[in-house]
């Protein structure tokens, strides 16, 4: 990619972060410590997108960081790759939903409807 295309690229991604960081379209925004936008290169050829946020990540603010996380960073090592080089690594959903104990419609919908 040249640099035109690169500082384009950084530009889309910056602009969506931003607004995924200040949204309050469900009720998830109401509990939520951190919204949870993503870590890692965002020109990398590897995505990894889970559904949502746990406890561990909201308290955080980064994604992939509890259980699954240390798993995925062993397997990520054992190929070879680091998360800030080699992958971006997110979620669908942005918010945790572990203190309502589950995810409604609503805050799908709302999550995608803001990315549209």
């Amino acid at each position: 990619m040249n640099n035109t295309g690169e500082i384009e690229t950084n530009q889309i991604w910056e602009t969506l972060k931003k607004e995924i960081l200040k949204c309050s379209e469900c009720e998830l925004s109401q509990s939520r410590h951190y919204v949870i936008f993503g870590e890692g290169n965002t020109n990398a050829e590897i995505f990894i997108i889970g559904e949502a946020p746990g406890r561990d990540e909201d308290l955080q603010g980064r994604p992939f960081v509890g259980k699954s996380g240390q798993l995925l960073d062993k397997i990520l090592a054992a190929c070879g790759f680091t998360r800030n080089e080699h992958v971006f690594i997110s979620n669908i959903i942005k918010c945790t939903f572990q203190q309502s104990g589950k995810m409604g419609t609503h805050s799908k919908s709302a999550c995608f409807k803001s990315r549209a």
